[in-house]
């Protein structure tokens, strides 16, 4: 079961490296909602909570550095909502 828990891990790290855009909003907004999905996935499938924290810390990293304020804040928002579902503190805004 390991081996497709690292498949699985293999792909989403396969997300985060190969999107190529020049777009700055873009590529953050899409590797934060991607690292978030990846954390909802280490809970809901592997159990595994710290591996799952760090990667809503990456998603909010993201998020953090998206210049448009409104979007920058409903990402944010949007991670906290999740997070708290899964009992993580959610994270302050910038």
């Amino acid at each position: 079961m390991e081996q497709k828990f690292d498949e699985g891990r293999d792909q989403f790290k396969k997300a985060i490296t190969s999107l190529s855009v020049s777009d700055d909003l873009v590529r953050r907004y899409t590797n934060g909602v991607t690292y978030q999905r990846w954390a909802a996935a280490e809970m809901n499938f592997a159990n595994s909570p710290k591996r799952a924290q760090e990667l809503f810390e990456s998603a909010k990293n993201e998020f953090s550095g998206i210049d448009i304020g409104m979007i920058r804040t409903k990402a944010l928002y949007d991670l906290g909502v999740v997070m708290k579902s899964y009992g993580f503190e959610i994270p302050p805004s910038p």
